[in-house]
């Protein structure tokens, strides 16, 4: 006699998106997560952005997604080579509280890198936000 209570795997099936509206429901959280993320892959280079992350950097994402964030962001080389790697080996790691110089205003950012898998290896989502007016 079969069982009339569907078990969870069952329900999760039952309930789950066509796979075009599960990716516009994580597009549409990534987009609005309220902190500015990049994605980058282990080759450096930026796979996706949001819009508040590409406004804080004063650039559009045709500037940005495919390019090495490396050449884009030469003065974050140093900071963020060491955080990207570790993050690429599997490790969370916060970004320590950080001044930047945009179009010659002051800003104050906290972050962090993550490691995401990516389906030709691994990458990085790096995640920023702006604590200017807690400084």
């Amino acid at each position: 006699m079969p069982n009339p209570k569907p078990t969870a795997t069952a329900k999760r099936t039952q309930s789950r998106l066509p796979v075009s509206a599960e990716r516009a429901l994580l597009a549409a959280a990534f987009e609005h997560a309220g902190v500015g993320l990049c994605l980058v892959d282990a080759d450096n280079r930026a796979r996706m952005a949001n819009a508040q992350w590409l406004q804080s950097r004063g650039l559009t994402g045709a500037q940005v997604i495919g390019q090495d964030i490396f050449e884009l962001f030469p003065e974050m080389r140093d900071r963020m080579t060491t955080l990207h790697t570790r993050a690429l080996a599997g490790e969370t790691v916060e970004l320590p509280r950080y001044r930047q110089d945009f179009h010659g205003q002051e800003t104050w950012w906290d972050g962090s890198a993550s490691p995401v898998p990516l389906a030709e290896g691994a990458g990085t989502l790096i995640s920023v936000r702006d604590v200017s007016a807690q400084v």
